[in-house]
C-alpha cells in the first residue's frame, strides 16, 4: 500500500492545478449551452424576433470557448460561448456566458 500512496498524492496534486471548471456529462454540458444561447437577450437582439429554425453545434476550441451556429429565415449568425470559472476554491457547473459582440447576420 505503501507504493500507492506517492501516485494519490501525485494524483491529487495534478488535480489542484486543473482550471477551475467542474464538467457535466455532455448531454447536460450541451443542455447548459443551448440554455445560455436562447436566453441571451444579446442573440434576441441580433435575431430581431425571428423564430429560430435550426441550432448547429459547430466546434470547441482548445480554450473551451463553444461555437454554435444559429439559423433563421433570413439571418444565420455563429454564436461563441465562453465558460465562467468558478472562483477559487468553488466548485459547480460549467456555465457559459455568450461572447459579445454578436457577429452580423449571413
Amino acid at each position: 500500500m505503501s507504493r500507492l500512496s506517492p501516485t494519490l498524492s501525485a494524483l491529487g496534486l495534478s488535480l489542484i492545478a486543473l482550471p477551475a471548471f467542474a464538467a457535466l456529462p455532455p448531454y447536460y454540458d450541451r443542455v447548459e449551452q443551448i440554455q445560455t444561447i436562447l436566453s441571451s437577450e444579446a442573440v434576441a437582439d441580433r435575431l430581431g424576433g425571428r423564430p429560430i429554425d435550426s441550432l448547429d453545434y459547430e466546434r470547441q476550441e482548445s480554450d473551451g470557448s463553444v461555437n454554435w451556429e444559429i439559423d433563421t429565415n433570413g439571418c444565420d449568425i455563429d454564436i461563441w460561448l465562453v465558460p465562467q470559472p468558478m472562483p477559487e476554491g468553488m466548485t459547480g457547473k460549467v456555465t457559459y456566458e455568450v461572447r459579445t459582440p454578436i457577429g452580423r447576420c449571413d
